[in-house]
């Protein structure tokens, strides 16, 4: 594909150079791994090189809290974890993935990193309707025993309490199928460094796979 460069005021410097958006350009760059694989950090890169993004988990509490589905109201004293499973096995696989391309037509955007798919319906689903071509699956890959210290550590509300629940939780997620997204991922990146590190190599993927 050749992009025609856009002149712009609105430039931005990172360790790549000054860059513009084109905006004739569709892409997107779905980021995924298991709880605790460092999937969140991608947001920070996004808000540096001022690319927009969108993390599913924050779609679909938002969609939860407006909800007025009795069958999510009852079960409303669940996690988030868990609720996702079960809004997923009420209206479909590909749901959430359905919710988040609503709010990238709200924003109307062309390029953006979608962050947290959990299954390959999910994946079909952006591929479907954003263009094949337009996509680019990035899996984080993290040492077992590292990613489960980390996840104990982190201790949000939805998140184990000590080792055996989550290896408990891990056998969980690979069930629902976030193995198939590893198979089929364009990128697998490994997380087993500094924070520093990592950031550092999701940009580079970012920069390399989003066309400016």
């Amino acid at each position: 594909m050749i992009l025609m460069k856009t002149k712009t005021t609105n430039k931005k410097s990172n360790k790549h150079g000054q860059y513009n958006h084109n905006p004739l350009v569709k892409r997107f760059i779905i980021i995924c791994g298991l709880p605790a694989s460092g999937k969140s950090l991608a947001e920070k890169v996004c808000k540096k090189l001022d690319i927009a993004s969108f993390e599913m988990s924050k779609i679909l509490k938002n969609f939860i809290k407006k909800s007025s589905d009795e069958n999510i109201k009852k079960h409303k004293s669940k996690n988030l974890r868990e609720l996702g499973h079960l809004i997923r096995e009420l209206y479909g696989k590909d749901f959430v993935a359905k919710l988040t391309l609503n709010e990238i037509k709200k924003r109307k955007v062309n390029v953006g990193v979608i962050i947290g798919s959990r299954n390959i319906e999910e994946i079909e689903y952006f591929k479907n309707a954003l263009g094949k071509n337009n996509v680019v699956v990035v899996y984080i890959e993290v040492e077992e025993m590292l990613r489960l210290e980390r996840w104990i550590k982190r201790n949000k509300n939805s998140d184990p309490k000590n080792l055996e629940q989550a290896n408990q939780m891990t056998i969980n997620e690979l069930n629902y199928g976030i193995t198939e997204i590893k198979k089929k991922a364009d990128v697998v990146v490994k997380n087993n460094g500094t924070e520093k590190e990592f950031l550092n190599n999701i940009e580079d993927i970012i920069y390399k796979n989003i066309k400016f």
